[in-house]
């Protein structure tokens, strides 16, 4: 298992919980825990302050279905900002992990040769009809971006590959609680219904 992987699934503060025992809960007046109304400087003040750190965000570009995948940390984005937002289902691409995550994505990409062959700026906006997808990585001001097909021959394809895997791979691991407008189009998907016993499946 790569060790972004074990990162994400076994970080330090379940370790921690795991190996001591359980310790009785403090009573502390928390506003935000009341039962009665709390004023709004109350709550500011009651929530966790934004890690410290650099901003990243990876993203990965798919040319062809116009969709934009994207991993930020909690240094970028707030969690509960970002999933309380109502957006539209086919917007709602962007997860938020938490900032060893993205770095352990950052140091995953370096071993696979990543930064090697990123060129310097954002990824473009469009294939133009000859690109295919592109992946693009953010630390506070800088980015980078690999675009495929690329032109540094098979050693860049095969690092940009290896790189894609690990990013779809965290993506897809990442739990997203996002508020959307509207439910999913199920009626609309391209995908052919099972045809009912007795009934001619129809030609496409």
């Amino acid at each position: 298992m790569h060790r972004l992987l074990f990162a994400l699934l076994v970080g330090p503060g379940l370790l921690c919980a795991c190996n001591s025992p359980a310790k009785p809960a403090a009573a502390v007046d928390e506003p935000h825990r009341r039962a009665e109304p709390i004023s709004d400087e109350e709550w500011q003040a009651a929530r966790p302050k934004p890690p410290q750190g650099d901003p990243v965000e990876a993203r990965y570009l798919d040319y062809r279905n116009g969709r934009h995948l994207a991993l930020v940390n909690e240094s970028h984005t707030a969690a509960d900002n970002l999933y309380s937002e109502r957006r539209r289902l086919d917007e709602a691409l962007t997860k938020v992990g938490r900032n060893e995550i993205l770095d352990a994505l950052e140091e995953r990409l370096r071993e696979q040769g990543y930064f090697k062959f990123a060129r310097g700026g954002p990824a473009p906006t469009q294939g133009g009809g000859r690109l295919t997808t592109a992946l693009e990585f953010r630390r506070g001001s800088e980015v980078v971006h690999i675009v495929s097909p690329g032109g540094g021959g098979d050693a860049e394809r095969k690092a940009y590959l290896a790189c894609v895997n690990d990013f779809i791979q965290l993506y897809t691991s990442i739990l997203q609680l996002q508020s959307v407008e509207g439910a999913p189009g199920w009626e609309n998907q391209s995908y052919a219904k099972p045809a009912k016993p007795g009934t001619k499946p129809k030609q496409p």
